[in-house]
């Protein structure tokens, strides 16, 4: 999916470099040393894939204000019912107004809570998924050193609609790893007692075709 290319070319040894103590915003000096020799077709789908993954993490954001906004009201939902519960315990007189409403409000906030916190937890897992993509690619870049040109292309899957680069390299990888249970599965199956029935009488078949030995 991020394209072939192979160190030790000259093809790409005019790819603009980084000055000395510059930087891309957000983009170490090591970082940027990298995918800046890579050539236009694989940086740019580089950069697509590293752009996919922070907008991952950016989408994180938002989910975690509103678990902490909630957070905070239980918070504040609990104590109420803690000092109605006190104030009824002190008065011996059975329930006080509003303690059912506020355990019920306790009840509600924890199951949004849990709701979101699933969701974050999806998210979280998503973004890990396609930033370990991205730190492999990274990792590849550097230790290969450069610098790179393409070789010949190869076909490749396009995403689905809606799909990005790293959603469909992770779709992908699920599914080679399905089919490589599947494969396992029929290697360690038994095999079928009538096939079975017909390896032995063709094993023995061909012993007894074999010429007697002498002596």
């Amino acid at each position: 999916m991020f394209g072939k290319f192979f160190a030790n070319s000259p093809a790409a040894a005019q790819a603009p470099a980084v000055p000395q103590g510059a930087s891309q915003p957000g983009i170490t000096w090591s970082a940027a040393e990298g995918w800046e020799t890579l050539p236009p077709p694989a940086r740019e789908k580089f950069l697509a894939l590293r752009d996919e993954a922070e907008d991952a993490h950016a989408a994180l954001e938002p989910l975690r204000l509103q678990i902490d906004e909630i957070r905070i009201d239980r918070l504040k939902a609990e104590s109420r019912v803690s000092r109605i519960e006190r104030e009824t315990l002190e008065r011996l007189n059975g329930e006080q107004p509003g303690l059912a409403a506020e355990r019920e409000r306790v009840g509600r906030l924890s199951a949004e809570m849990d709701r979101l916190q699933a969701r974050y937890d999806a998210r979280a897992a998503a973004w890990r998924a396609k930033r370990l993509t991205v730190s492999a690619i990274e990792d590849y870049y550097r230790q290969a050193g450069g610098p790179f040109s393409l070789a010949a292309p190869i076909p490749t899957p396009a995403p689905a609609k809606g799909e990005g680069l790293l959603d469909l390299i992770g779709r992908l990888r699920q599914k080679i790893a399905a089919l490589r249970e599947q494969r396992q599965a029929v290697l360690d199956a038994p095999v079928p007692s009538a096939d079975a029935k017909r390896l032995a009488i063709a094993q023995i078949e061909a012993l007894a075709a074999r010429p007697a030995s002498s002596g």
